[in-house]
């Protein structure tokens, strides 16, 4: 239904002024079924007010930081490009219908979407399609200073810091997507998360209405974000999916020059679970020894080393704590896993369930 109502609005929006559009209201009519989700929802209220129907008021469906979701009700989590669609149609509706509650809502979710644009590893999955929004033209809301909102937010497990040049994004919440970035000028790791590689499965597989009531507003179970001194602290659980179950993960961060990053899995009774890093980088050295090139065909799998990724004008440093194995897979830059030039794949060893690196 999403796609039709979507090539309806486009339809609409190109008729002459003055056309009678009772052809289209039939059309509307005849489409119109039970809204599956909020995006969804978003486009019925568009068409009805482009087509002077008679229409329910449109309450946006965010949290408190003004992060849209598909429902107030359980999952899948709303990933950026359908966040900045639903920020769009807000904006769109709330200028046609003067509610100024509406634009706010529009131009807030904007706001922290541009905030979050450099962190492809936040509510991206690995391959996703590119947004087409149908360019409608209207006046640009202006929020008031008090209205902007910050890139922080307990109900997504959200924090965005930096620490000595290293910018860190990182959440709780996704669907098929990861726990985050770090980015340093041209080198870093866009996406990390848990995977069962080499099938396809990636990412975690929790919205914040999974578990909690959305109009409670309350923070992600285990969620922690704060600042010490000089060093940044966080911690929160989120899980994956494996055949139909769910398996809990902790993250833990510690960030103090270097970051201090581990991964925690809960009851995974020997299921083939390995955490995925999608890094960019133009070379990457193991150990002291072997280099490889973005887009070589040479590989390598065996034991975990040390892995420094090298661009023009950046390093970044990851070395596993723990023994164990790896493996490191040359890509050629494109459009696949957020435009990553290697991934790294630790597999969680039967027998243990952590695995951490510092990161530097």
């Amino acid at each position: 239904m999403l796609a039709q109502l979507k090539k309806l609005t486009e339809k609409i929006c190109l008729e002459r002024p003055g056309t009678d559009l009772s052809f289209w209201r039939s059309a509307y009519l005849e489409l119109k079924e039970g809204e599956t989700d909020h995006l969804t929802a978003c486009y019925a209220r568009l068409i009805e007010v482009l087509l002077g129907l008679d229409t329910k008021p449109l309450v946006p469906c965010a949290t408190l930081s003004g992060y849209p979701l598909l429902s107030d009700k359980a999952g899948p989590m709303c990933t950026t490009s359908q966040a900045e669609e639903i920020a769009h149609l807000w904006q769109w509706i709330g200028y046609l219908k003067s509610d100024q509650k509406l634009q706010v809502a529009g131009a807030k979710a904007a706001k922290l979407l541009e905030g979050l644009s450099k962190f492809p590893g936040l509510w991206q999955r690995e391959s996703e399609p590119e947004l087409a929004l149908f360019a409608k033209k209207f006046p640009a809301f202006e929020l008031e200073l008090d209205q902007i909102p910050t890139l922080q937010d307990p109900e997504l497990g959200l924090s965005v810091f930096e620490d000595h040049g290293l910018k860190i994004g990182l959440t709780a919440v996704g669907h098929e997507s990861g726990f985050g970035s770090l980015i340093r000028d041209d080198v870093g790791i866009l996406s990390f998360g848990p995977t069962l590689w080499p099938k396809t499965n990636y990412g975690l597989n929790l919205a914040p209405t999974d578990l909690n009531s959305l109009h409670e507003h309350r923070a992600l179970p285990g969620y922690h974000a704060k600042l010490h001194g000089q060093i940044t602290h966080y911690a929160a659980w989120s899980r994956m999916q494996y055949e139909g179950k769910h398996i809990w993960c902790e993250l833990s961060v510690q960030a103090n020059r270097d970051v201090h990053l581990a991964l925690r899995f809960l009851d995974l009774k020997s299921q083939p679970i390995s955490v995925l890093y999608a890094v960019k980088a133009e070379a990457l050295k193991i150990g002291n020894q072997l280099e490889l090139a973005s887009g070589s065909l040479k590989q390598y799998k065996g034991e975990a080393k040390t892995v420094a990724l090298e661009g023009k004008s950046s390093q970044m440093v990851i070395i596993p704590e723990k023994q164990g194995k790896m493996e490191v897979i040359p890509l050629a830059g494109d459009s696949r896993y957020w435009g990553a030039n290697f991934l790294i794949i630790y597999p969680v060893e039967p027998h243990g369930s952590l695995l951490s690196w510092d990161i530097y």
